[in-house]
């Protein structure tokens, strides 16, 4: 007989032969050896009494795939006898259906008995093990629920920091998959590796897959990361195809290798797409009133604001309690496809009181997920109330003359106290004449000297001026050569905004500010007399060519004197020479940062917006404040969104240096265009 055919049907023979048997028969296959008693089947070709190998052969289990837990299938071909299950208990199989399934995923191939009702594991039934696909990343990897993969890759310019670390990319497949796409999803051109990483569409070469040691570059060659976008995004994604499961179906893995710049940043536009440059918040946000402000927060994470730490304790005095995420509740939501969400941000300030204007609190907006956008500042200003001084060094009006002033005073901002005025009369001269001039705030500018920083109020001359009385409320018909003064945004009596804001100064023509009515036009260069005029002892009124040193010095260090932390941003790199004669603007384009804004106080004289960025008094800054300025026909000029400065150098018969910025733009412009009968603004400079 084929020997073939002979092992193939051995089984079958041995077990027609075992059920033939009666129960106490022995048989012995192999040899005619007598079987061991006990034995219904012995295998054994020879006899040792040892206890060793007696048969080096063996007996082979029938071979099956089982396809159901409570039929004998495949034993039968045609109609199934449920009759015949009790029949055949006992019968033992090997199983080669990885598939077959006993309950909750056990089973696979292995040894089966047939206990008249089901097919019975011999041993403890193993998980089945299908066809596999998988993916595995070993950083930064998450799998969802259909096995899909996203790799987060830092971009390397957010919070995670610079080093973006190498990372392995697994594929998992029995039997082998393929990278079927590798253009799907592509965002910005794909991620970009260094070195480059050609991935190769088709087959598979081995299982596991492994790509290893992808090194993703940082996103700085983006154009405009980090100015008007910095959500910029790059993605690739990959596709992978095979079997998977049991039975096996073709399946499919995407691998998202997603390279997002987490961003967090705050604008006063609520713009829907990018906000246009310039409108992030660069500046202190200020509360002119207790209508709510809102405020836009631009980001592609989830983020919380709260006040930080060091101010939290000024919060609920200064700028009150009531803002939107004041429960700590999480707003906007992530983004990583380059795009962004804006909730606003409202904050609510109780109303001004005294100490409180300029007094700030830190709002931190963070990241949800930490780190992964940087933490933004924003800086919340009181504009209400009046400033709160104590903290100064302070000098009373006879010392404001000091001859020793530099080394007492150094670079200290000083309160300089009011003057009374002994030729006072009570009851008989008005009440605003008590002091001859009141009290001054003064700050050093290092190469420019020390400059009053609010406008001075002076209601009469010092006693070294023959004319001791300022006459106030102008005659139209002499105001061109006769001193007088002028309330801010007013008349003579019309005192509301001066009261308000005591640092508004009052308003001079230039016969009053000077204490002449000269032509000489020979004091706009560095021979320049000191005029005393409206100042009191010890100070003067600066020069045309001072202005410019002060300029100078403000122009080429901003950051001492202004929240700018340098002057890059500025038309020229340094001072150009010919400011110190030109006319009209500095500098001449209409550009969106410089000086003037640098010198222009934050708050504002009312709800104007002033658009500078002037540290403030107690900080060391200039703080020009919009007091506009008046004319002689009758008329108050330009309130809140001008300021007009004198200074003593004449331009001609009737008119005079001055500086002006206004509310509009970032420049400051020196001009001669104005007539001695307009009024303005006086700063005092210390004499040297």
């Amino acid at each position: 007989m084929n020997t073939k055919k002979m092992k193939t049907l051995l089984p079958s023979f041995m077990l027609a032969a075992l059920l033939s048997v009666p129960s106490y028969a022995q048989v012995t296959i192999g040899s005619g050896i007598e079987p061991e008693k006990g034995a219904l089947l012995d295998l054994k070709e020879q006899q040792k009494s040892d206890g060793t190998e007696n048969a080096t052969k063996g007996l082979m289990l029938p071979r099956v795939n089982l396809s159901d837990l409570n039929k004998l299938f495949p034993m039968f071909t045609g109609a199934y006898d449920a009759a015949e299950d009790p029949k055949h208990t006992g019968l033992t199989v090997y199983n080669l259906n990885k598939c077959f399934d006993t309950g909750a995923g056990k089973g696979g191939q292995g040894v089966y008995v047939w206990s008249g009702t089901q097919w019975d594991y011999i041993g403890t039934a193993q998980n089945i093990q299908g066809s596999t696909l998988g993916l595995l990343s070993s950083l930064y990897g998450t799998t969802d629920a259909s096995g899909n993969l996203w790799i987060d890759i830092p971009s390397g310019l957010d919070a995670r920091g610079a080093t973006i670390l190498p990372f392995d990319l697994t594929v998992n497949s029995d039997p082998l998959a393929s990278v079927t796409d590798v253009t799907i999803g592509l965002l910005n051109g794909g991620v970009v590796f260094s070195p480059a990483q050609a991935w190769t569409t088709g087959a598979l070469a081995a299982n596991p897959t492994v790509y290893s040691g992808l090194q993703a570059t940082d996103m700085s060659g983006l154009t405009d990361i980090g100015t008007t976008n910095p959500w910029r995004t790059r993605q690739t994604v990959l596709e992978f195809s095979g079997l998977a499961g049991c039975p096996p179906v073709t399946a499919s893995r995407t691998v998202t290798l997603n390279q997002t710049n987490y961003a967090i940043v705050a604008s006063t536009s609520n713009a829907t797409s990018n906000p246009a440059a310039g409108t992030y918040v660069t500046a202190p946000v200020v509360f002119r009133n207790t209508t709510p402000t809102n405020i836009y927060i631009h980001s592609n994470v989830q983020w919380k604001a709260a006040p930080s730490m060091a101010t939290a304790s000024a919060l609920p005095s200064v700028l009150g309690t009531t803002y939107t995420t004041s429960d700590n509740t999480p707003a906007g939501s992530d983004k990583s496809d380059e795009t962004k969400v804006q909730p606003q941000f409202t904050y609510t300030v109780v109303a001004g009181e005294t100490g409180t204007r300029y007094k700030t609190v830190d709002m931190v907006f963070s990241d949800v997920v930490n780190p992964r956008a940087n933490p933004y500042t924003i800086t919340m200003m009181q504009c209400q109330g009046t400033e709160d001084l104590n903290g100064l060094q302070t000098e009373d009006a006879a010392n404001s003359d000091r001859s020793d002033w530099k080394t007492v005073w150094g670079t200290d901002v000083i309160l300089h106290g009011a003057k009374a005025n002994p030729n006072y009369q009570a009851g008989v001269d008005p009440a605003y004449q008590s002091n001859i001039y009141e009290k001054f705030v003064s700050a050093d500018f290092d190469t420019a000297g020390r400059w009053m920083t609010t406008n001075l109020a002076a209601w009469a001359y010092e006693s070294n001026i023959s004319t001791a009385t300022l006459p106030d409320f102008p005659d139209i018909s002499d105001s061109n050569t006769v001193p007088h003064w002028y309330y801010p945004n007013g008349s003579s009596s019309g005192s509301t905004s001066y009261n308000i804001n005591p640092h508004l100064g009052l308003l001079y023509n230039w016969p009053a500010a000077t204490a002449k009515n000269t032509s000489t036009a020979d004091e706009a260069n560095v021979n320049h007399e000191f005029r005393q005029g409206i100042c009191p002892n010890g100070w003067h009124v600066p020069s045309d060519y001072e202005w410019n040193i002060l300029e100078k010095e403000i122009y080429e260090h901003p950051e001492r004197y202004s929240s700018y932390t340098d002057n890059s941003s500025f038309p020229q790199t340094n001072w150009d020479p010919n400011w110190n004669t030109a006319i009209n603007y500095r500098p001449t384009s209409t550009a969106t940062q410089s000086h003037g804004q640098a010198m222009k106080e934050v708050c504002g004289v009312n709800t104007t917006i002033p658009n500078g960025l002037s540290k403030y008094l107690v900080q060391n800054g200039f703080n020009v404040l919009l007091a506009g300025s008046y004319y002689n026909n009758g008329t108050a000029l330009f309130y809140s969104t001008r300021a007009y400065l004198w200074s003593s150098s004449s331009a001609g018969s009737e008119i005079g240096w001055f500086r002006t910025v206004t509310s509009a733009e970032c420049r400051l412009s020196r001009r001669s265009d104005m007539q001695r009968f307009s009024f303005m603004s006086v700063r005092c400079k210390k004499n040297e």
